[in-house]
């Protein structure tokens, strides 16, 4: 019990001085803040299986020296017309940084991360129910951790806005899902051009 008590409580020091160290270095970042974006997306995920569906969201991004920090959230339910009952949907929060290159108008970003990811997955057939279409199907909740990853292009039409494709990836113990999204990026993406 002694040393349960003992390891919560490095664990609580480690995350401490962790979280110090990380408001120390976003004070430094301020005199060198690079941009803040928000990007609202639209997409479908798992296009060939039978429980694909529509894929939306948004991100909150913080640019600094071609590093992308996000915090995001997608919505993610199952086709509904002609469905097998219950409709299945997922919901993804995830935290996610990664780096971006730009080349002329082009940019090319990646990104790796963490999500908790959750929702409603059919599992057995109930035999004593039927729905319109197809069986019925008893059905679980759940909420995981999940490997979240995005890959992208966009094209940047403006210094404060971005048009692109994102690839999203989710793998966890309940399902993977992969999603092409299209994006519109909205803040401070590059510095504005001096003049001469």
């Amino acid at each position: 019990m002694v040393h349960l008590y003992r390891s919560r409580d490095m664990k609580i020091q480690l995350f401490s001085v962790l979280f110090v160290l990380i408001l120390v270095n976003f004070a430094h970042c301020q005199d060198h803040f690079s941009g803040l974006s928000a990007t609202p997306k639209i997409g479908y995920f798992n296009w060939h299986e039978d429980n694909g569906g529509w894929a939306g969201g948004i991100d909150i991004n913080y640019l600094r020296n071609n590093w992308n920090y996000s915090i995001g959230y997608m919505n993610l339910p199952e086709w509904g017309l002609f469905s097998t009952t219950p409709i299945e949907y997922y919901h993804e929060i995830r935290a996610v940084a990664g780096q971006y290159a730009d080349v002329g108008i082009f940019r090319f970003d990646y990104q790796l991360g963490g999500s908790l990811f959750s929702g409603l997955k059919r599992t057995t057939v109930n035999t004593n129910r039927k729905s319109i279409y197809d069986d019925y199907y008893n059905s679980e909740k759940f909420a995981v951790f999940g490997l979240a990853m995005k890959g992208g292009i966009s094209f940047v039409l403006l210094p404060v806005m971005s048009l692109g494709l994102d690839f999203h990836l989710n793998i966890n113990s309940k399902t993977l899902i992969y999603s092409p999204m299209i994006s519109l990026e909205i803040g401070k993406l590059k510095n504005e051009p001096k003049e001469p």
